[in-house]
């Protein structure tokens, strides 16, 4: 059952001084020749268990995060065996002096932790030619596999220089569960150490966030590059620290990220964040590639089937437990809430059976401190087999920033798992969020003949002025660094009415404008 537990919640570099060379790396994510450049040997040719089944090869490339892949095995088969599962690398040429092979693993159950091998071979690629070189794992205790967070493991390949070699990785276990590896890398002459794989994004607002990374000792400056999906790795900013506030961002929409020691190592990524949200906001989880890619995250599944969504063709489920009572968590996408401003939020639910009562509960807390959460919605007695809306109670902001909304199956053990559903998740203020701003904005002298001051009192970041006249049309518009107030020139304009639109790290708000 914990296998299943933990299987629900997947479904869902290094550094060198100028003598030091990247010989040879590999991220699944593009960098490097990908699984298609890598020999796959399915030694034990056993049926993975159903609940690994989209692990149809010796090893696969898969998503671990939505937007970051591994390479991935299986050792948990319909009857229950031995995994014989060779991933080998193309041949690598490696130069005089010391060479080091990193790689990142991870297993994904603590109680049944799969074993492997890194092996060599300097001949050819054929299982028989290999030897190895390290053993993580006995094969057959749970305990002494791989650990169950994201290691850095590095292997000294300098008795090889010289030489033309190829790089094995054999999963042996006897009847565990996954196996991942990412960010492998040969590194000639390595004088310096890369960033983990541990890499995590904080405190999204409208404009900015911040990425997170493990510090190097003694390490002072990291490159770091962000822009669209799937943007090749380049530096286009750099940290003295572990941490950096990428700011100038547009609102509600999503980022990828990587980062590396700046001394030219291995990029680590992609990883992506999110920024914030205005209201009003609906979802209704109908995403093909699921609601991580839409700035979701937690353990619920996306049903798929059409019929028996509410809306659309996609909605989430929580399975209930025969063994565990359930706990089960989704979180929104981060948003922007004003001081004061008043927030409804529905949704739609509906449960596989009347038998069982289904335990569900909304809340909402601002990421500043996660721990003040605001119950919004709970109910322990669900069980009504047509889609029903739920409304929250009206939440009052209690100062501007980020937040997230929460539901969380929380359902007791049931003598037969059952599903619970939920659609149409909805958002709005009561109170726009335009009416909680603009007060805090002031434009003088208006009218005017020449030019328009832009102030506030709320230390509100300014990013962009837009003019238009009363037919819509964009007569000036003005991009901003992030000032707090600014002058805007209408001397060129007509003499009338106009509205300009504000665009801050609080929000948008609209003011109406005279040109004399």
């Amino acid at each position: 059952m914990k296998k299943l537990l933990l299987l629900l919640l997947l479904t869902i570099g290094f550094n060198q001084t100028a003598k030091s060379q990247i010989v040879f790396q590999e991220n699944w994510d593009g960098i490097g020749p990908g699984i298609a450049g890598w020999t796959l040997y399915n030694q034990d040719g056993l049926t993975p268990n159903a609940g690994v089944s989209f692990v149809n090869a010796a090893w696969i490339s898969t998503n671990e995060d939505f937007d970051n892949k591994v390479a991935m095995s299986t050792s948990w088969y319909t009857a229950p065996g031995t995994s014989d599962d060779w991933l080998v690398s193309p041949s690598i040429t490696l130069p005089s002096g010391s060479n080091t092979l990193y790689y990142d693993a991870k297993a994904y159950d603590p109680a049944y932790l799969d074993s492997y091998k890194v092996l060599i071979s300097t001949t050819n690629n054929a299982v028989s030619s290999f030897t190895p070189l390290f053993t993580q794992g006995d094969g057959v205790t749970g305990s002494s596999g791989e650990n169950s967070t994201w290691t850095r493991r590095s292997i000294d390949l300098s008795a090889y220089a010289g030489q033309t070699v190829y790089i094995a990785f054999q999963n042996f276990s006897t009847d565990m569960f996954l196996l991942s590896l990412d960010n492998i890398s040969v590194v000639n002459n390595n004088s310096c150490v890369g960033i983990t794989r541990d890499l995590f994004d904080t405190g999204s607002t409208l404009t900015s966030a911040t990425i997170n990374w493990t510090a190097i000792p003694g390490v002072t400056s990291y490159d770091v590059s962000v822009g669209v999906v799937g943007h090749t790795p380049a530096v286009t900013y750099t940290s003295a620290t572990n941490s950096f506030t990428v700011t100038g961002l547009t609102a509600n929409s999503r980022y990828q990220y990587f980062v590396r020691n700046s001394c030219g190592s291995q990029w680590i990524g992609p990883f992506s964040f999110f920024t914030a949200n205005n209201l009003p906001y609906a979802y209704g989880f109908d995403n093909a590639l699921g609601y991580a890619v839409d700035g979701w995250s937690g353990s619920w599944s996306t049903g798929t089937t059409a019929a028996n969504a509410q809306a659309g063709t996609q909605y989430l489920f929580s399975n209930s437990s025969t063994t565990l009572a359930t706990n089960r968590s989704i979180y929104s996408r981060p948003i922007n809430l004003q001081a004061g401003e008043q927030v409804t939020v529905s949704f739609y639910h509906k449960e596989q059976s009347t038998t069982y009562n289904r335990s569900l509960k909304l809340e909402v807390f601002p990421d500043a401190n996660p721990t003040a959460i605001t119950s919004l919605f709970s109910n322990t007695a669900l069980k009504l087999t047509t889609y029903t809306q739920v409304t929250g109670s009206v939440y009052t902001a209690p100062s501007a920033g980020t937040y997230y909304f929460k539901l969380t199956d929380f359902s007791a053990i049931t003598t037969a798992a059952q599903s619970m559903r939920v659609d149409s998740f909805n958002m709005t203020s009561v109170l726009g969020v335009d009416q909680f701003l603009s007060e805090k904005f002031a434009l003088y002298p208006n009218p005017s003949k020449d030019v328009i001051n832009v102030m506030n009192s709320i230390n509100a970041s300014i990013t962009n002025l837009e003019i238009t006249d009363l037919n819509g049309r964009i007569v000036k518009n003005v991009k901003l660094d992030g000032v707090s107030e600014t002058q805007i020139s209408v001397s060129d304009l007509s003499t009338g009415i106009y509205m300009m639109k504000i665009v801050s790290d609080k929000g948008i708000i609209t003011k109406k404008v005279i040109k004399e």
